[in-house]
């Protein structure tokens, strides 16, 4: 945490409750070398005036607290190693507590206790050590003289003492201000209403028979057989409330008392019962709206696991308000969430970073979480000295250490891009196979997987104990738009079974297709909110240079996926599938000369001499095609010239995907056309297309998300 204490992390206003006195007051944190700090900050004044207090972070609880709880949404509470309080704080909005709350998690559990702390431990653990050796079978009977218990009474005691003689000190604040509130903080509430009324009419009152699933996901930190407390400090709720639900065998409807905590959604037969009926792990999880058609009741969901066994759970809520609640959570929870994979800066308030790269930068280590980071700062990841694989990989950021030189980068401390394996000759100059091997099995022996992407080549999967992946697609190339969800559940489920899972990604090169996946997985996560901090992010941590993912088609499908992503978590969800009909082409005057071009759409092509018309205009050339061409989803048009002693040739080429196309047209710059992008000597041009809707609209198969 040295470099950590160099840098403020993060800095706002946040709302905290008081301890003695319950009361929000606004006040300025500062999160800062293993720390949270914060200021009493005078109404109309953005400087801090004086430190109430300060709260270490090492070994802490950070949990998020349900808005049943004060009434307030947007709630956070740590509390201390050793203590017994929870200062809670509250976030204007979601966003903000969530990137509070993942700042915090990550520094409290990588940072050391106290040596208080530690000290305090070691006198308990010795007290406890001499009070079992006073212990014998015959004093078992009278408790009342019993010596070692006596002892750990007195043990309890002085902690106690200490515990609340630190808290008092902490609370100081409480008393200097007085009751009072700035405007702007939450108001406080005593009441719980966060509940689901009991008379919502039930289908059947009768029992599953027994039917219901008593499971056990084998998930580590999942809920235990027997129901915990509620309250936040119990086990961190994020919603609970009564839910109709259709039995598994009986399709009858019952009414359950369903309880999310984390990424499990367990259910009881009434909110003051013990027993757990079942449970239902989220990560792979899709949830959808069922319509009323399907199952004749208003405001039903269905939960459809995509791994395991691939259950479906039909639910029913009370009301559209409890619905949308139910769906805004339950949506979210599918996506795996690492708590968090890396420390994250904004790359706007540290352009020298973003835009320079010095090696030996410090604020680009403290962006490190462990022995793993970014860059060549971070421990392990250093410019080799010349020869022959450094300049194979020219500006991506190799990893030397342990007496490995390696194309390899830690992209987050779970995350690792990579050039291809290989063996034989090509392994003197690209990562030899058995260097990979050595690698993942000392330094991650048991706790890691391979993600393969090429199309072109590949290796047995026992060269890595057959924990290898292939999600191939070509070089150059995007994948198959609505593969990448796929991908990214079994990506997120992996890492999501032990934390001390990590994934290597590799292409070829280990660059352009490597960072279009892991970019689009840092989105899925939520690491990042927008496509744009995806790749620059990626861009800096793999390369000296920040040229990450350069192909224009390659960067669209990034930007595909955060709108996915955003109108997936705004309940929108993507336009309905349609076939689209390729009714013109127009390339405007500046355009490259080409001889040739086709237009490919899952293995159907059509080529430049089925043309009807190619007519050169004053604006420039337009293509109109013989034949009606139906595109659906992913397609490609690619464009050839013929050259003298090597044939023809790719000039440019462009993906695009027919559910983000808008009013049926379409219109690329140079920047957003392949390879002609980073032709210098080529004028800036346009090329425009121009679609209508297919006649034929029948059988569409819709996207499994």
């Amino acid at each position: 945490m040295d470099a950590l204490a160099t840098i403020c992390l993060k800095q706002g206003r946040l709302n905290k409750l008081g301890g003695q006195v319950k009361k929000w007051k606004c006040r300025l944190c500062k999160l800062q070398g293993g720390s949270l700090k914060y200021f009493r900050l005078p109404v109309g004044s953005e400087s801090d005036s004086e430190v109430l207090g300060e709260i270490y972070l090492g070994a802490a609880k950070v949990e998020l607290v349900p808005a049943s709880v004060y009434n307030t949404k947007w709630l956070f509470g740590i509390t201390p190693y050793g203590r017994k309080r929870m200062y809670v704080f509250g976030a204007q909005t979601e966003d903000e507590c969530g990137e509070w709350l993942r700042l915090v998690a990550h520094i409290a559990a990588s940072t050391p206790k106290s040596s208080e702390m530690e000290e305090r431990d070691r006198e308990k653990a010795e007290k406890a050590e001499r009070s079992s050796t006073l212990t014998t079978s015959s004093q078992i009977e009278d408790t009342s003289g019993d010596p070692s218990k006596a002892i750990a009474e007195n043990a309890d005691s002085e902690e106690s003492k200490e515990a609340a003689g630190a808290e008092e000190d902490e609370d100081k604040e409480d008393k200097e201000d007085g009751p009072g509130r700035q405007e702007g903080a939450f108001q406080y509430s005593e009441s719980d209403s966060d509940r689901v009324s009991d008379d919502y009419s039930l289908d059947s009152e009768s029992s599953d028979s027994g039917q219901e699933e008593k499971t056990d996901t084998g998930v580590s930190g999942g809920l235990s057989s027997k129901r915990m407390s509620v309250m936040p400090r119990a086990q961190a709720t994020v919603k609970e409330g009564f839910l109709i639900k259709e039995g598994h065998n009986r399709k009858n409807w019952l009414r359950r008392f369903f309880v999310l905590t984390g990424h499990n959604l367990a259910y009881y037969s009434n909110h003051d019962c013990e027993d757990k009926l079942g449970e239902v792990h989220m990560i792979g999880t899709v949830w959808r709206p069922i319509p009323e058609s399907e199952c004749s009741k208003k405001f039903a969901f269905e939960l459809e696991q995509t791994t395991g066994e691939r259950r479906k759970y039909s639910l029913v809520a009370s009301s559209q308000d409890d619905f949308n609640e139910w769906a805004a959570v339950l949506k979210a929870r599918h996506r795996y969430d690492p708590k968090p994979m890396i420390l994250k800066i904004s790359l706007d308030e540290h352009p020298d970073i973003a835009m320079t790269m010095n090696p030996d930068d410090n604020q680009l280590q403290a962006m490190t979480v462990d022995g793993h980071g970014l860059g060549k700062a971070n421990i392990g990841t250093k410019k080799s000295k010349g020869g022959l694989k450094s300049k194979v990989s020219k500006k991506k950021r190799r990893f030397v250490l342990d007496g490995f030189n390696l194309d390899l980068t830690y992209v987050t401390d779970r995350l690792i891009a990579m050039g291809f394996p290989s063996v034989g000759t090509e392994g003197l100059y690209r990562n030899g196979m058995a260097d990979v091997q050595r690698f993942f099995n000392e330094r991650h022996g048991g706790h890691y997987k391979i993600y393969n992407l090429c199309s072109e080549r590949k290796y047995e999967p026992e060269c890595f104990n057959g924990s290898v992946c292939l999600f191939p697609f070509d070089d150059h190339n995007v994948p198959c738009f609505q593969d990448m969800s796929f991908l990214n559940r079994e990506l997120g489920a992996y890492l999501a079974k032990d934390p001390k899972n990590i994934a290597g990604i590799h292409c070829k090169a280990g660059k352009g297709r490597t960072g279009l996946v892991i970019t689009c997985f840092l989105l899925y996560c939520g690491e990042w909110k927008t496509a744009d901090e995806a790749l620059r992010y990626y861009a800096f941590a793999r390369t000296e240079n920040q040229k990450g993912v350069t192909i224009p088609s390659q960067i669209r499908w990034v930007h595909y996926f955060q709108q996915y992503m955003d109108k997936s978590a705004a309940g929108t969800g993507l336009p309905s599938l349609e076939r689209l009909v390729v009714s013109r082409i127009i390339l405007s005057k500046k355009a490259p000369s080409w001889s040739e071009f086709t237009l490919n759409c899952h293995g159907l092509e059509v080529h430049s001499k089925e043309a009807k018309k190619i007519n050169k205009m004053k604006e420039g050339t337009e293509i109109i095609l013989g034949k009606p061409f139906v595109v659906l989803t992913d397609f490609q048009f690619e464009f050839r010239k013929s050259k003298a002693m090597k044939g023809l040739k790719r000039c440019m080429s462009f993906w695009l995907h027919t559910q983000f196309i808008d009013n049926y047209s379409v219109t690329l710059t140079k920047a957003d056309i392949d390879k002609v992008n980073k032709d210098k000597s080529a004028s800036d041009f346009t090329i425009q297309l121009i679609f209508k809707q297919d006649e034929d609209q029948s059988n569409l198969s819709t996207f499994p998300y």
